[in-house]
């Protein structure tokens, strides 16, 4: 009888003075801030899609509320569609399991550029039917 044997080979390669140098330096840890708008962008990519495509972990019921916010209720809207997002009750936005600290970060961010405003506003112009 045959018997087959094979071998599984695993590697990294590493070139520390390879230019450009792609790797990143090792203990390397983002700061809180940095997490933060990295989250803040996730909401505003995750939000506008599901807003435009009604796609996602929401209910349709979500997304219409989040559309009559940012239409109709201008800047209390939008602030509302803030703390919503970063509660997160549904685990969407992944700020589910951080600290009311950090959520207030990420909420920061999203204030403090038109990006999030803008993104949505966008995105709902483009639902037909509305």
């Amino acid at each position: 009888m045959d018997t087959r044997e094979s071998i599984d080979l695993r590697m990294i390669c590493y070139f520390p003075d390879h230019t450009p140098n792609t790797c990143p330096e090792i203990g390397t840890v983002p700061t809180d801030e940095e997490c933060a708008q990295l989250l803040a962008t996730k909401v505003i990519i995750r939000m506008a899609g599901m807003v435009h495509l009604n796609i996602g972990k929401w209910p349709g019921h979500k997304t219409e509320w989040v559309v009559e916010r940012v239409r109709d209720g201008g800047a209390d809207g939008l602030e509302e569609v803030i703390q919503n997002a970063v509660a997160d009750e549904e685990g969407v936005f992944e700020l589910s399991d951080k600290s009311d600290t950090f959520r207030n970060m990420v909420a920061s961010v999203l204030r403090e550029n038109n990006r999030f405003e803008k993104t949505l506003k966008q995105s709902i112009s483009q639902i037909k039917d509305w």
